[in-house]
């Protein structure tokens, strides 16, 4: 059985040993920490751990933030992307799905109740945007800091 602690542990040393930096990008790909990589495709980021798919983020910031907690063991904030970046991705298609509805619907009705919806995704877009928004500033403090000094 492989222990995962000491591979990591082996791989920290491998790259203060090295000088590696602590992001590099190779083509559409950024090797994150050692253990993440994050794929560029259509404008989606695809997340892995360890060869291990993890989820697809909309933001490249949302993807190293992640990166950033997790290799911190902060769950709770890597839970809060993840989660955070799934709502503004749904509420950005819910709204785009009832104005397409908006434009041809006549009855007086339906448009208002399409329109009160609309304003209500748009308000709960804008707060996902600010709850993701401040766990990426969160991670800003750890690159002025120093990604050698928070990775060991």
């Amino acid at each position: 059985m492989i222990d995962v602690n000491k591979v990591t542990e082996k791989v920290k040393r491998f790259f203060d040993r090295e000088g590696v930096p602590p992001i590099v990008q190779a083509d559409d790909t950024y090797h994150v920490l050692g253990k993440y990589r994050i794929v560029v495709k259509d404008g989606v980021y695809d997340l892995y751990k360890h060869e291990h798919y993890v989820d697809a983020l909309s933001s490249s910031a949302a993807a190293l933030s992640w990166c950033i907690y997790d290799s911190k063991n902060q769950w709770q904030q890597t839970h809060t992307i993840l989660t955070n970046d799934r709502k503004i991705q749904q509420y950005r298609f819910e709204i785009e799905n009832r104005k397409r509805i908006l434009k041809d619907t006549k009855d007086a009705d339906t448009r208002e109740w399409l329109l009160i919806r609309i304003n209500e995704d748009a308000q709960r877009l804008r707060e996902a945007k600010r709850n993701l928004d401040k766990c990426v500033k969160l991670t800003k403090y750890i690159k002025i800091k120093g990604f050698n000094d928070e990775s060991k």
